[in-house]
């Protein structure tokens, strides 16, 4: 039998929890697939090896520069189901402000981000441009009421908070939030998901060659994965062999906030197709796009809606 190859973009599995669970489980073994899941670098490498047929599958969040800018009508990528999302509990970043706006009622509401110092990424439109414009506008502001500086992910951002060069910005990782609060020099101002609840993080992308040299095993393999990502649903959201789970994806070695890092995600797998545009259509307007992104080609819902007609719909456990 060939095997399926999953590239796992950037090497960490919490993000991926839910198709992690799926393949250690033995979902996709019982829908008689050979998964293999594999590191692929990050999305500058990946998409390019799904695109080519390097890879099969991707599990990686559509981004301008390595994923709308380079997709293809002629080889389409599709996104098929939902692998991370941003549901309530579960973020993927934080919003976190420097300590003396947090303590001195400076940052009550997103109105108060007038003026203040922005720390982004130096690629425009990347994910902390989304989430900023997203609760920029919650507080009726746009870019040009807020001053952007360039700062880099990491120490830089540490760095320029401590320092006083910016005010605010955007940060992953239980470890990277702690380590501010110890310091006392920024906190968590919001988290993404009460910000732009429902934006995808994450998607299981599909190949052009794996859906049309492939279909029947896509459609189990969109099976089997959903199947996974019930199992890791009930695990996170309703404590059903809870411990068991986490740590099928988790390295017991590594206590730095893996809760913080659990992914969300709708467990009937549909995309929020309508937060997909939305986040489209602020890039189109702010010209970070500039040609037409066909989201009807690009997300396709027929695998989810095939595999639910066979599994039903999710009930939560009682």
């Amino acid at each position: 039998m060939q095997p399926i190859t999953v590239g796992i973009v950037g090497g960490n599995r919490i993000p991926v929890g839910p198709t992690v669970v799926a393949s250690e489980m033995g979902c996709f073994r019982e829908e008689g697939l050979d998964v293999k899941l594999v590191e692929a670098g990050g999305r500058r490498e990946s998409i390019p090896m799904l695109m080519t047929g390097d890879l099969d599958i991707c599990l990686a969040g559509p981004t301008v520069a390595h994923f709308y800018r380079i997709w293809r009508a002629d080889a389409p990528i599709t996104l098929v189901a939902d692998q991370g999302s941003l549901q309530p509990g579960h973020s993927s970043h934080a919003f976190v402000a420097r300590t003396a706006l947090l303590e001195g009622g400076m940052l009550e509401s997103y109105a108060d981000l007038r003026g203040k110092k922005l720390g982004m990424s130096g690629e425009r439109g990347d994910h902390d441009w989304l989430d900023f414009a997203s609760a920029l506008r919650r507080g009726g502001l746009t870019y040009d009421d807020v001053e952007v500086v360039t700062v880099g992910y990491g120490e830089d951002r540490h760095q320029a908070l401590a320092h006083g060069i910016i005010d605010l910005t955007t940060m992953g990782r239980q470890r990277n939030l702690d380590r501010g609060r110890e310091a006392g020099t920024f906190g968590v101002w919001k988290f993404d998901y009460e910000v732009t609840p429902g934006r995808l993080t994450r998607a299981v992308m599909f190949s052009h060659r794996f859906r049309e040299e492939r279909p029947e095993e896509a459609s189990r393999y969109v099976r089997g994965f959903l199947r996974g990502a019930r199992i890791y649903h009930d695990a996170v959201e309703h404590g059903i062999d809870r411990e068991k789970v986490v740590s099928l994806f988790t390295d017991p070695n590594d206590t730095s906030g893996t809760e913080h890092n659990l992914v969300g995600l709708n467990p009937d797998g549909f995309i929020n197709s309508e937060a997909l545009q939305d986040e489209v259509r602020w890039l189109q307007d702010e010209g970070f796009l500039t040609q037409p992104i066909p989201l009807e080609q690009i997300v396709v819902h027929s695998y989810v809606e095939d595999a639910l007609s066979d599994l039903g719909r999710y009930t939560a456990p009682r």
